[in-house]
């Protein structure tokens, strides 16, 4: 081996252009070298193993770390989907239990030690915690990488009642998803360094329900030290306060019982049982289960809403519209009541749901969704930090549209009324505005065939730069803005929320800062209090049977 040779053997990344090598803590890794639609050279290593295989005795278990390997392993492979039922493809069950990987994407691989890192965004993907993946069909990060200067980490995790179910023991204590991303994280601090990243300048970014987990680490001390900033798209954890069930154990008899188990008395017969099955009998009771999928608390160890004084970081944050399904198998009083009170906020005492109230009716879906529980956590987090949070509104209509592709069977209480009593679709048409999860594809690419592959032409593209520099902004200053004259924003100035001062991005054609108006701080009222009054009716004692 000659001295060169010897050299290279020494630095962070190794190989050639074209075969690109990087020494982590479980060995080398081959990844690929790659080009954008666009042109933009980048550097990817994909379906890197970061825990044990969840499967067997490890099933329903927390995450153990990957095993070393001796050869190079080629990062070359598309990531398996967790096993899932996915409502977007007509039902059908896919995807593997072995799904613990991690993709890795980077402008290029570092030349030197001391080379000058880069910031890291880790990402969450979205999907009502019983769907979606990190695989590139919808999370190919090229628009992030034609800016050049972050380095993009997408993550796998356990998903439905592999990733949720909980018999609150040691062995399976549920938000088994939440305890996958924070070895993911861990396995970032670690490692990222090799790939170029900064492991102390972390971003995470969440999306739908991806965005509920990302609040969880932020308040969650065991993911104190792996994390720098938040990004919350499309979702927020006040929204899923009042929703934490309070037998997660019944939940899972329920689900033991669909497969057959004979004991469901004892959690650890349960666990026992559910261990033995083989994944098909999994991908058979997914058809079937109708019941949500709700958070525990084993990761916290109390109630998401009345941890905000008790913030495991302080973290510069972004803060954008979100919609949470809440389960529609348990339709009490206490769900008519609270739906009495928001048709009566929106369409007034006498009103019925009808079409002629279409617009009023979107508007409320929206809000319950997307609006009110961003306001509670808006105002939970501002009440104890100290550091900005900016708050935006993605209104731009792009050629490619979640809406055209999402049609869910109707989960929450709300959305049964409206669907059963007018027909009235969750997910927006082109003619009825952007829908849920939009924002998504000026960070991604999509090899989907009913949704286009690129958003990076004419207005969508110029769209999408712009999103990207402030997200990227945000990630290297915890400034969105940080200079008066970029190229993509010009003298564009994002300020966040001061106390009663409350400027919001709209994001569309044209990129303006807004201040709330008298109507959005009335509805920000009003869901503020429902949310509150929600959550009081749960700490009260059960009452007897």
């Amino acid at each position: 081996m000659n001295l060169c040779s010897s050299i290279m053997d020494c630095l962070p990344g190794r190989g050639d252009a074209a075969s690109p090598k990087v020494n982590v803590s479980c060995g080398m890794l081959l990844g690929r070298a790659r080009e954008t639609n666009q042109g933009t050279e980048y550097v990817s290593f994909t379906k890197i193993p970061y825990a044990l295989p969840p499967t067997g005795r490890l099933r329903f278990r927390k995450p153990l770390p990957a095993d070393d390997w001796q050869e190079v392993y080629r990062a070359k492979s598309k990531c398996s989907r967790p096993l899932q039922l996915n409502k977007l493809i007509g039902n059908r069950v896919i995807g593997q239990e072995d799904c613990l990987h991690l993709n890795v994407y980077t402008p290029d691989l570092p030349i030197t030690e001391n080379q000058t890192k880069l910031p890291v965004m880790v990402w969450l993907y979205g999907g009502e915690f019983v769907m979606g993946d990190a695989s590139e069909d919808m999370q190919l990060p090229e628009h992030i990488m034609d800016n050049g200067q972050v380095v993009v980490v997408t993550v796998n995790y356990r998903s439905g009642p592999l990733g949720y179910l909980c018999l609150e023991s040691e062995k399976a204590p549920g938000n088994l998803a939440l305890w996958d991303q924070n070895m993911a994280l861990h396995w970032v601090k670690q490692n990222i360094a090799a790939f170029g990243g900064d492991p102390n300048n972390v971003t995470l970014v969440g999306e739908g329900s991806g965005a509920v987990c990302a609040c969880y680490h932020l308040i969650s001390p065991r993911s104190a030290g792996l994390l720098h900033k938040l990004i919350i798209m499309s979702g927020s954890l006040a929204s899923l306060a009042y929703h934490s069930d309070r037998e997660p154990v019944d939940i899972a008899r329920q689900f033991a019982k669909k497969l057959g188990c004979a004991n469901i008395e004892s959690p650890d017969a349960i666990l026992q049982q559910l261990q033995e099955l083989k994944q098909e009998m999994y991908a058979l009771v997914l058809r079937g289960l109708e019941y949500g999928i709700y958070f525990a608390s084993s990761f916290l160890g109390s109630e998401p809403i009345s941890l905000g004084p008790q913030l495991a970081e302080n973290w510069p944050l972004i803060l954008g519209g979100i919609l949470l399904n809440r389960s529609g198998s348990k339709f009490d009083a206490s769900d008519i009541s609270t739906i009495t009170k928001i048709k009566e906020f929106y369409l007034g005492d006498d009103a019925e749901f009808n079409r002629e109230n279409k617009q009023k009716l979107i508007q409320m879906f929206g809000d319950a969704f997307t609006f009110g529980g961003n306001e509670m956590f808006c105002k939970l987090i501002n009440s104890v930090s100290a550091q900005p949070i900016y708050q935006y509104s993605y209104e731009f209509l792009g050629s490619c549209q979640f809406g055209e592709l999402i049609t869910y069977p109707p989960k929450n209480a709300l959305s049964k009324v409206m669907l059963d009593k007018i027909g009235l679709k969750i997910h927006s048409s082109k003619e009825e505005g952007v829908s849920h999860g939009d924002d998504h594809f000026c960070f991604f690419s999509s090899n989907l065939p009913m949704m286009g592959k690129s958003f990076s032409k004419g207005t969508d593209g110029k769209v999408s730069d712009r999103m990207v520099q402030l997200w990227v902004n945000f990630s290297k200053f915890a400034n969105p803005t940080p200079n008066q004259n970029d190229p993509h924003l010009g003298r564009l100035t994002w300020d966040p929320v001061k106390g009663d001062k409350r400027p919001y991005l709209a994001l569309s054609t044209k990129f303006e800062v807004r201040e709330f108006s008298a109507d959005l701080k009335c509805r920000s009222g009003f869901w503020i209090g429902l949310i509150e009054s929600q959550q009081e009716r749960k700490k009260a004692p059960l009452p007897d049977s």
